[in-house]
């Protein structure tokens, strides 16, 4: 890796439970980018239905870490502790990055150096709509992959809580890090997928407690 890469390398995080539907489609996004992932981790949560046999075949380049019942905010924290790049990106098992997201997205942090993270806009898409007549657009977003990281960010402000707001880590942090300078993009650089297997719907109501209390406790 020559200067250049080195200065632009960044680390990718997927968490994983039970993916093989829709697995294959996120890695093709990541290893898709203009700009080439330094590492691709997917932590696995005890997935049963072939998933982490489907990667192990396919994609025996990714870093495969474990995880058993703890949750998201484990295994987000489990690839971070794995990370060692320059920049850090996440994406879900079943969300899709636009080919460019990563280039755009580090050059922009590259230009801004003072900024801490950059984010992008969002396209929820409904899963089997191909012909994208029910898509939603939403622009600077807080949605976790759609944004890049500075390695920095997790050392200084932590890592996501585990504890207290474990069920709604991604609001905790980005609530914790609302002070800090970013830049955005003005692209749909995230195509978040909506199908009946969310986890905003299958524990909508565990979600909708951790989040009043969040609320509650940090007004």
């Amino acid at each position: 890796m020559d200067d250049t890469q080195s200065s632009k390398a960044y680390d990718v995080i997927i968490t994983m439970k039970n993916g093989l539907k829709f697995i294959k489609q996120a890695l093709d996004s990541v290893m898709g980018q203009t700009l080439k992932p330094s590492k691709v981790i997917v932590v696995n949560d005890h997935s049963v239905d072939g998933s982490v046999e489907f990667i192990l075949k396919n994609f025996s380049h990714v870093t495969l870490l474990h995880s058993t019942h703890q949750g998201q905010a484990h295994a987000l924290n489990l690839g971070l502790n794995s990370a060692d790049n320059k920049f850090i990106s996440f994406l879900d098992q079943d969300d899709l990055w636009c080919p460019k997201k990563q280039e755009t997205q580090i050059e922009l942090l590259e230009l801004f150096p003072n900024m801490q993270y950059v984010s992008s806009g969002v396209r929820n898409f409904f899963d089997g709509d191909k012909n994208n007549q029910r898509c939603q657009d939403f622009f600077d977003s807080r949605a976790l992959g759609a944004c890049t990281f500075r390695r920095e960010v997790f050392a200084n402000w932590g890592l996501f809580n585990t504890q207290d707001y474990s069920k709604v880590a991604v609001i905790e942090f980005f609530s914790r890090i609302r002070e800090l300078p970013k830049v955005s993009s003005n692209s749909i650089e995230l195509f978040r997928r909506i199908h009946h297997e969310n986890s905003w719907i299958t524990e909508r109501a565990e979600l909708t407690r951790n989040l009043f209390r969040f609320l509650r406790e940090n007004r």
